[in-house]
């Protein structure tokens, strides 16, 4: 028992608080909300550190080519203040393709399965609607 006088239902709910604050913060901040109430996705800078020297092997490419890649399709994807970025909607989507579990990246990148699904169909749609991307059948 505290000797301030709370009641031990009290002391655990702080400590529920405190807990949930606790996850709910990245280095020190609490994190925001998008409006649909998913936590907004990390930064590709921070997901890209978490690969480390192993980015190659996450996204099977090289970085000069996964850079290349997402130059080619940025004019193909959504870009406002609440849409994640290019790069990150790019790296979700071949990580995912690469073989990765969507709950693994989910959880790299801080996003909820809607968000994460939203990312990989489109960029879907960007390859497919990107003229330098297609492949010609032969004739």
């Amino acid at each position: 028992m505290e000797s301030s006088g709370d009641s031990v239902d009290e002391v655990i709910v702080q400590n529920l608080h405190l807990a949930a604050a606790l996850v709910a913060s990245e280095r020190g901040r609490a994190r925001d909300l998008m409006p649909e109430g998913h936590p907004v996705p990390r930064s590709f800078e921070y997901v890209r550190a978490s690969y480390g020297s192993r980015f190659h092997r996450a996204v099977r490419m090289s970085e000069p080519c996964f850079f290349k890649l997402v130059d080619t399709l940025r004019p193909h994807l959504p870009s406002s203040s609440h849409a994640m970025s290019p790069a990150l909607r790019v790296l979700v989507a071949v990580r995912y393709y690469a073989g990765a579990s969507y709950l693994d990246i989910c959880a790299l990148a801080g996003m909820a399965p809607s968000t994460f699904y939203d990312a990989v169909w489109t960029f879907t749609d960007a390859v497919m609607s990107t003229p330098e991307l297609q492949m010609s059948m032969p004739v």
